[in-house]
Formats: C-alpha cells, sequence, structure tokens
C-alpha cells in the first residue's frame, strides 16, 4: 500500500480523513483531519507541516468545520495567486467536544472536568492523547513544536 491508501484510503486530489479516536481514560469521539496539497507527493515525503485544531462550538461536531479545511486548503494551492503570497501548507485538525453520554451537561470546553465529577468530561487529556496518535500511531508529518521570541 502506498502512505496514501495507507493514512486515508485512498489516494484522492483532496486529501480528507474522518475517524474515531478513544483515549486511555476511556473517552471516545470522531475527529477530522485535512492534509495540506502535496502530502502525499513524493518529493514532499520528508517535509513536515504545522498542525492547527478548529474547535467547534456548542451543539456542533467536527464533520461541520471539515468544509472550512477544504476553503483554506484552496488558499494553500490556488495556482491564481503567486507561490510566495499563498498561504503556508499545514494539516488542519477538528476534534470533537460534545458531550458524551452523560459525561457533562453543556459542554465541555475542551478541559478536564475536576476529579470531583463523577465520569467528567476528560476532553484535555483526549485533545492531548489525540494529538499523540496523529503524530505516532497514524504517522502524520507533523513539525515538531518551535519557541520563537517574539520582539517589538
Amino acid at each position: 500500500d502506498s502512505p496514501c491508501e495507507r493514512i486515508a484510503g485512498g489516494c484522492r486530489h483532496i486529501n480528507v480523513i474522518r475517524d474515531n479516536f478513544t483515549s486511555s481514560v476511556g473517552r471516545e469521539g470522531p475527529f477530522g483531519l485535512v492534509l495540506p496539497p502535496g502530502y502525499f507527493d513524493a518529493s514532499q515525503a520528508d517535509a513536515c507541516y504545522p498542525i492547527v485544531y478548529f474547535l467547534h462550538g456548542y451543539g456542533m461536531d467536527p464533520t461541520q468545520l471539515t468544509s472550512i479545511g477544504l476553503i483554506l486548503w484552496g488558499y494553500m494551492n490556488s495556482t491564481v495567486v503567486p507561490e510566495h503570497l499563498r498561504m503556508q501548507k499545514m494539516i488542519f485538525a477538528f476534534p470533537d467536544g460534545r458531550c458524551r453520554n452523560d459525561e457533562c451537561l453543556r459542554g465541555t470546553f475542551y478541559t478536564d472536568a475536576p476529579e470531583s465529577t463523577p465520569n467528567g468530561a476528560q476532553m484535555e487529556t483526549w485533545l492531548l492523547e489525540l494529538d499523540e496518535h496523529i503524530r505516532e500511531d497514524m504517522g502524520i508529518r507533523v513539525c515538531a513544536p518551535e519557541t520563537r521570541m517574539v520582539t517589538e
């Protein structure tokens, strides 16, 4: 199998991955990824990309945001815009933040519930482990975090 068939189930022009992830605390939820243009090109085999997480609002799910990734995908690949002015190529991740079962009532706010909350949502744990899953288990080429000095 080629890398794109193994990761995304096929070598389509736009690389969208939808999957489910279960964390070590047992929380399961869907997530989506949009890989940048050229991700599976042989010439880009050693390239890594920054990852941007889009967090949906109350009452939404990650599939409703995937279209944003596809719109932005076009800005990374537009032949109308000169290459030096195009949006940087990056990976877009769309994790699920909805309440599952009885873990919360009004949303998770993407945080872990206090230990004093029985069966409370463990979203921060889920997100951190999802990031590790994307980088390590799935083998998606995400650049390592960098520290930058900002001066004015």
